[in-house]
């Protein structure tokens, strides 16, 4: 183990997705596989991580990713949780690993302290009795970032799973941890951190959260009506980052097993794993679980070490419509039937362990019917490009409404990048179906005001990237825009959900601004 400077990179790359893909084009060797031990597997904060900036906290993972299809090329992944600042605290931007163990081996990081120590006991658990466990060894305030069986057994739709429901999970980094027999990673900080202007940095983080919060309660008032309904096992809204000021995920608490019976579960539900219950029989996500059985099946994948939105938008509503045409109708004997929660389960631990068809589908939702050799126009609709599940896109994506010509920006997108571009459609598609008139004609912008937001965004002559009827012209400068942006934010890891700050519902003309930021906001 060796310890580097990042001053080597900084001020040319700022964090997180600079220095990690700086430090890949060095040193990454052209011709290496996924799980060669030369792999790079590499954990980087950014500048703002650990410390006041709203939405911030996050941490990217990188590597040569083995989800990708046709190539496991380099790519990323975003974990929330603590972890992140945690490294921060101990005095790391980042963390490199190479190589491989040729027995279980965990990594415990303690200040200034790094150690590799065995993980023989742990190997096999899933990632909640592994970060338990190794709480109770090193205490309650470490945190852990932590792979289960799926990782082990180098699926390549495997998780890193940190607390609850807070993962890397894109990318299949699991299997890259799993193939370096990499069971976890256990840090405690207890340093602090030094800002050049403390008193500058939370003014500033107090305007932009003022600002971010009140759109956020706007977008909570009408989207999330439904996933603020009062349920008995309800908690409390859950933040993903440390710093994250518009908490997107609900926390709840003592919900009975269903297929476990007599267990009792609690955790984080956000984004795509709220679909694990079912969308009711009018939507393409059809079945119904019911929230207990649903939340029981989120939890089940979290532990197995499963990505939440292959398994939600790929393979399951694969299973269901190979069932439907009648090319596959059982499951190694067991009937496909996505309102029936051991099915479910069947099938999560079967991927998990590459049991009998799950060894197929532990390669992911794309490359399990080319390895089987059925089923292939059924994933056809559901896979936008590369091995991922479609993601605010005009073809794969049957949760997220877009229309014509606005998916045209995260087509570019999706041409140009190594896996889903979700922090560029975010900031884009989603941003503009979001605070338009397509989700609420009382407080929706005007479309005169975004497209006068556009020119000023874009450039002079492409406000028509935020025109419904614009057509193909200015989406190009758009999609460049929002690229570039999203690798600012994968750098000093802040959320994608709230930035860039595009719109706003408490200025006259849309444009947003903050007592703090305003001079800002106008170069922007």
């Amino acid at each position: 183990m060796e310890v580097q400077s990042t001053y080597d990179y900084v001020p040319r790359y700022i964090g997180a997705r600079g220095i990690a893909t700086r430090i890949a084009w060095d040193e990454l060797k052209p011709g290496i596989g996924e799980f060669s031990p030369e792999n790079m597997l590499m954990f980087f904060t950014g500048p703002l991580t650990g410390t006041s900036a709203p939405c911030s906290g996050r941490v990217e993972v990188f590597g040569l990713g083995p989800q990708g299809y046709p190539v496991p090329w380099f790519t990323r992944s975003g974990m929330g949780g603590r972890w992140g600042p945690e490294l921060k605290y101990a005095g790391y931007d980042g963390l490199v690993v190479t190589g491989a163990a040729e027995k279980p081996v965990y990594l415990w990081i303690h200040d200034d302290k790094a150690e590799i120590r065995d993980a023989t006991k742990l190997w096999g658990k899933g990632t909640y009795e592994t970060q338990q466990r190794l709480m109770d060894e090193h205490g309650a305030e470490v945190r852990i970032a932590a792979i289960g069986p799926a990782g082990e057994n180098l699926s390549r739709i495997a998780i890193i799973n940190s607390e609850t429901e807070s993962a890397a999970g894109q990318g299949g980094f699991g299997a890259v941890m799993g193939s370096k027999k990499l069971k976890a990673v256990a840090v405690r900080g207890t340093r602090s951190l030094r800002v050049a202007d403390a008193d500058d940095l939370l003014r500033k983080s107090i305007a932009i959260k003022n600002e971010v919060h009140s759109l956020w309660e706007y977008m909570a008032r009408d989207r999330l009506a439904a996933e603020q309904t009062p349920r008995p096992y309800q908690g409390r809204r859950w933040a993903c980052s440390q710093q994250c000021t518009r908490p997107c995920a609900m926390y709840y608490k003592g919900v009975p097993g269903t297929v476990r019976k007599g267990e009792f579960h609690s955790g984080q539900m956000h984004c795509v794993g709220s679909m694990f219950p079912g969308m009711g029989k009018e939507h393409f996500y059809n079945w119904s679980l019911g929230f207990e059985a649903g939340f029981e099946a989120g939890k089940f994948a979290n532990d197995y070490g499963l990505n939440h939105w292959d398994l939600l938008l790929g393979i399951f509503p694969w299973l269901r419509d190979c069932a439907e045409a009648g090319v596959l109708t059982d499951l190694d004997g067991m009937p496909i039937d996505l309102n029936n929660p051991y099915f479910w389960h069947q099938v999560l631990r079967k991927i998990a362990y590459r049991e009998g068809l799950g060894d197929a589908l532990a390669e992911g939702g794309f490359r399990a019917p080319l390895r089987l050799g059925i089923g292939e126009e059924q994933i056809k609709p559901l896979y936008a490009a590369w091995g991922y599940a479609g993601h605010w896109d005009g073809h794969g994506d049957h949760c997220n409404y877009i229309v014509f010509p606005f998916w045209i920006v995260p087509a570019m997108q999706w041409a140009v990048d190594t896996r889903d571009p979700i922090s560029s459609g975010h900031g884009y598609g989603q941003t503009i179906m979001f605070w338009s008139k397509f989700l609420s004609e009382k407080w929706g912008l005007a479309w005169e005001k975004m497209i006068d937001i556009g020119e000023r965004l874009y450039g002079p002559g492409n406000g028509r990237a935020m025109d419904p009827l614009g057509g193909y012209e200015a989406k190009a400068p758009a999609a460049v825009w929002h690229t570039l942006r999203s690798v600012l934010k994968d750098s000093v890891t802040i959320s994608d959900q709230a930035f860039p700050r595009i719109f706003s519902l408490k200025t006259e003309d849309g444009f947003p601004r903050t007592d703090a930021c305003t001079e800002l906001s106008e170069k922007q």
